[in-house]
């Protein structure tokens, strides 16, 4: 990139001083070893939002068709028959897909281990038949709604989704090791305090982050060209480069809360990127979400 001015006709003394080039006029060009990790094409990726708002989609469609499955099998056929049945399969089954959500079980993490969530499962499918006999007992439909067809959607529904759910964590885990549903990601701040984050996610097994390098202003021996096994690519100017270049999902760093004001000053440079920027949790000692 290179900066410009718009003048007036007639040069003064002040435009005829060389221009002075500022950390927003002129981005900083990319180090060498950031400029050969750009040029790898990534991976296509899958948004982890698409993919949550298709699985809702499914079970949705999932559990009202064996809602109705059950209603026709052990009631009656549906249609022409009692119209209430139509009205609310398809809603306990969005109350279900949104129970589910409150739950946090449509993230990434959720869909890869569904026996880890499974009593979450058990409890947002059960939420939902507990309100809705609630909501029976104190509307007195009693005798509008078969008790067996409520049963057998309970159980069948609950198989079902299950199922789904195991089908889906083997195609979710097909994903992951395609690096279709991989999060580039670069961290900022390198030395001692890098060192224990950039292992920590080296060592997950089943983990979405890829790391692509360090990123530090500093250039002395607190900043090692080398961490843990990663490059350092750059500074935090070259990072803003870097993204321009190629796909960057996720920025973490790994400085203190302590140092406020270079964080502060980290994070001006870096509001221009369009990436999910996190905190460490591992330099200040604090349980923070995975």
């Amino acid at each position: 990139m290179c900066a410009f001015a718009v003048g007036a006709n007639q040069p003064s003394q002040r435009d005829s001083e060389p221009p002075r080039d500022s950390p927003t006029d002129q981005a900083a060009a990319p180090s060498p070893l950031a400029e050969v990790a750009s040029r790898g094409a990534p991976n296509k990726a899958y948004s982890p939002i698409v993919l949550g708002g298709l699985v809702r989609l499914i079970e949705f469609l999932l559990l009202a068709g064996v809602g109705f499955a059950v209603h026709e099998v052990h009631v009656a056929p549906l249609w022409g028959h009692d119209m209430a049945y139509a009205i609310v399969i398809p809603g306990m089954s969005l109350l279900a897909v949104i129970s589910l959500q409150a739950l946090g079980l449509h993230h990434v993490s959720a869909l890869r281990a569904p026996a880890l969530h499974g009593l979450k499962i058990l409890s947002g499918w059960t939420l939902v038949f507990v309100g809705a006999l609630a909501l029976q007992f104190f509307l007195k439909l009693d005798g509008q709604f078969s008790r067996v067809w409520l049963a057998g959607w309970y159980v069948f529904g609950l198989a079902a989704l299950m199922t789904e759910r195991f089908a889906l964590a083997a195609f979710v885990r097909a994903l992951t090791r395609q690096g279709k549903l991989d999060r580039r990601t670069a961290i900022v701040g390198g030395g001692p305090s890098a060192e224990p984050v950039l292992r920590a996610l080296a060592a997950q097994d089943d983990g979405d982050l890829r790391i692509l390098g360090v990123f530090d202003d500093r250039s002395d021996a607190r900043s090692p060209d080398v961490v843990a096994g990663f490059p350092k690519l750059g500074s935090i100017d070259e990072l803003v480069e870097f993204a321009r270049r190629t796909r960057l999902d996720l920025v973490i760093f790994t400085l203190p809360i302590s140092a406020e004001e270079r964080l502060l000053q980290m994070l001006r440079k870096l509001w221009v990127l369009p990436v999910d920027i996190r905190l460490a949790a591992h330099s200040n000692k604090l349980r923070f979400r995975p």
